[in-house]
């Protein structure tokens, strides 16, 4: 099932900077996105936005734009963005940078197939001068043990939450800092590992579909 806004939410604070805002943000932005590509749960990302803030003024960014991403090579793209990012933006002090991204993915459902999705994860991350936030976020409910009705969906489980656990790992491992879940969401409770269902007062997987009806397509992420 799919859902418009994240079923979970993940943070790392990395201080492994070093003191090139632009370079440390985009490059962690483009790391995220390899160890979700490397564990098959993105698809091609076309295009990262970068704002560089100016210090003491945040509303008055330096520079902000859109950015193409060419290929497979996250060394390649990263010189590439950061050049495009640093020939686009005037001399001035540099508060913080800021990278979004929205990335396909792709997940299997109870028959083994893959499926493809036009929006799964979205990558953000903040970079200053002496630390790098990053935040992750998932959309969908193939991660989880029960569907969004409270069913259980042990074979889509099965094929996707292990493959969504080593992403989280493989970021906490490329950050230095362990994950963080973020608060619960209206359709999960995030974990260090993934995510879990929402219970009831009886404490079974809650029916949030029905509460949140409209919230949600009915087709298993898609």
């Amino acid at each position: 099932m799919i859902t418009t806004s994240p079923v979970a939410r993940w943070t790392w604070n990395s201080t492994s900077v070093t003191g090139d805002e632009t370079a440390d943000c985009v490059g962690a932005a483009l790391s995220v996105l390899y160890v979700l590509g490397a564990n098959r749960l993105s698809g091609p990302v076309r295009r990262i936005s970068v704002e560089v803030g100016r210090y003491g003024a945040p509303r008055s960014p330096l520079h902000s734009g859109v950015f193409e991403l060419q290929g497979n090579v996250l060394e390649d793209n990263a010189r590439r963005v950061v050049e495009e990012v640093r020939a686009g933006t005037p001399r001035g002090p540099v508060g913080t940078v800021v990278t979004r991204l929205q990335c396909p993915g792709r997940w299997y459902d109870a028959a083994g197939a893959e499926r493809r999705e036009a929006r799964m994860f979205d990558c953000g991350v903040l970079a200053t001068d002496t630390f790098v936030a990053v935040d992750l976020a998932a959309y969908g409910d193939c991660w989880l043990p029960h569907d969004l009705t409270g069913r259980p969906q042990p074979e889509i489980h099965r094929a996707n939450a292990p493959r969504l656990a080593a992403a989280l790992d493989g970021v906490a491992v490329l950050l230095r800092d362990p994950t963080e879940p973020d608060a619960p969401t209206r359709y999960g409770v995030p974990t260090p590992t993934g995510v879990g269902n929402l219970l009831g007062p009886d404490g079974t997987p809650d029916d949030v579909r029905s509460r949140f009806s409209g919230a949600a397509s009915a087709a298993y992420c898609g």
